[in-house]
């Protein structure tokens, strides 16, 4: 395991006592699990963990002078929509503490891995330090950080209801994948499914996304299985979605990539492009087994 060199003192790990992560589940608290399959971004992600912290051994143990300004801080980042953002910050005190850490996280601005971490930092530039003492503002003197894989089975790009009476879609067509931009640009950017309203017993499978029922996992597994077609179909009939090209993460061209190996493992893109055009139907085949379209979970 590698392990980052920090150029001043840190305190020891037990000078802080922090409790596992907890996650707000429908009015309980359960351990947060490192993955959420049934999660989107209609669905917000409320955390909690406890931390106790020995503040004047801290500042000891560092080398910084009594009167230092030190602070407790969670920052959180997403590496689907590539967001960050400072959720805590606690000035901390002179003796030891206990601190409750509450977060609130707004679906929308989730994707891919979710990192939370929490941090002990200095709070302000020290003008004057001994040599191997933190001086800078912000420089970490204790931290961890916790991973959470949002890719599951939910959609993982914005949704929005909308009544197709009106539009182009056809009225009674249930959902519709709208796909714009580049293979380069970013996949929150170039997605939108868009759920008609009028649809009752779709809107309720997406609503009961992280707890569906046995008809909620039905619709879905349809909604998930045809996203995954429309993807393929879209890259496939770019001429420039190629084995050899390497795409920033984030972007379409990496979530198709991703999508393509785990579909096709072990193919190329070329032969799969030769399947589509000369065995469309085979092609179909392969994304319904490979999606579980209608299977039980854990299939």
């Amino acid at each position: 395991m590698s392990r980052h060199a920090f150029p001043y003192r840190r305190p020891m790990r037990g000078m802080v006592t922090a409790g596992s992560w907890l996650l707000a589940v429908e009015g309980e608290e359960v351990p947060l699990p490192g993955f959420l399959p049934d999660w989107d971004y209609q669905l917000d992600l409320t955390l909690r963990r406890t931390v106790r912290i020995d503040a004047a051994e801290i500042r000891t143990a560092s080398g910084l002078p009594d009167g230092a300004r030190i602070a407790l801080v969670v920052v959180w980042s997403a590496s689907g929509p590539n967001l960050s953002g400072r959720a805590t910050y606690i000035e901390l005190g002179q003796g030891m503490e206990s601190h409750t850490l509450a977060v609130n996280l707004q679906g929308s601005d989730l994707g891919g891995t979710l990192s939370v971490h929490t941090r002990i930092v200095l709070a302000e530039r020290l003008e004057t330090s001994a040599t191997g003492v933190a001086h800078r503002a912000g420089s970490i003197l204790w931290g961890d950080t916790t991973t959470v894989r949002l890719q599951g089975d939910a959609a993982q790009f914005p949704m929005a209801v909308v009544d197709f009476r009106g539009t182009a879609f056809p009225n009674d067509a249930p959902w519709h994948l709208q796909i714009g931009g580049s293979l380069d640009g970013a996949t929150m950017g170039a997605l939108l499914l868009l759920l008609n309203e009028t649809n009752q017993r779709v809107l309720t499978a997406f609503r009961n996304a992280a707890k569906p029922t046995e008809a909620d996992r039905l619709v879905l597994s349809a909604v998930y299985t045809d996203i995954a077609v429309r993807l393929l179909l879209h890259a496939l009939h770019h001429a420039d979605f190629l084995d050899d090209n390497e795409y920033v993460e984030g972007s379409l061209g990496a979530t198709c990539a991703d999508l393509f190996q785990r579909t096709f493992s072990g193919r190329s893109i070329a032969d799969v492009k030769l399947e589509l055009a000369g065995n469309p139907g085979m092609f179909l085949s392969t994304l319904q087994s490979d999606s579980g379209l209608f299977q039980e979970r854990g299939q």
